[in-house]
């Protein structure tokens, strides 16, 4: 079974998500309240990207678990910011059009996050998983031990 590639899911949610926002944002300019919250949705950019890229040293990519936290927060509170606006701004047949767009947002925010969930959970069990390296290390010095000890007893 092929494993997935969970930074690569990450990232075409991610893609998936600002794009979605970049529309939102530009077709609800003329609505203030809205578009100042989704400009700064948007100005969130660098964090989503920041957070599944290589580090300077690293040989391979990993995801940054305080990133990951500093975004749920931001997000949690920036859509419940947004939603108060949409509710005072727009009129029933807006909302109606808003809340397909919302979902759109929502459901390729949650892919984004699921995809990092899922990469911690992996990683975090990989991490937690034995190398082995103590044990033959306490061997190599106790089996000598017990050794000398069964031929001077």
């Amino acid at each position: 079974m092929e494993k997935r590639d969970l930074v690569d899911e990450y990232r075409i949610a991610m893609a998936e998500y600002l794009q979605w926002l970049g529309a939102a944002a530009s077709h609800y300019a003329h609505v203030p309240p809205v578009s100042a919250v989704l400009t700064e949705m948007g100005q969130d950019e660098m964090l989503y990207k920041m957070m599944g890229q290589k580090g300077l040293y690293q040989y391979r990519v990993r995801m940054d678990e305080e990133i990951y936290r500093e975004v749920r927060i931001r997000f949690a509170d920036q859509w419940a910011r947004l939603d108060a606006a949409t509710r005072a701004a727009f009129s029933d047949e807006e909302l109606a059009e808003w809340s397909k767009v919302a979902a759109e947002l929502h459901a390729c925010h949650e892919a984004m996050m699921k995809a990092a969930d899922d990469w911690f959970f992996r990683e975090g069990m990989r991490a937690a998983k034995p190398k082995g390296c103590l044990g033959v290390t306490a061997g190599a010095l106790v089996l000598p031990l017990l050794a000398a000890g069964w031929w001077f007893s």
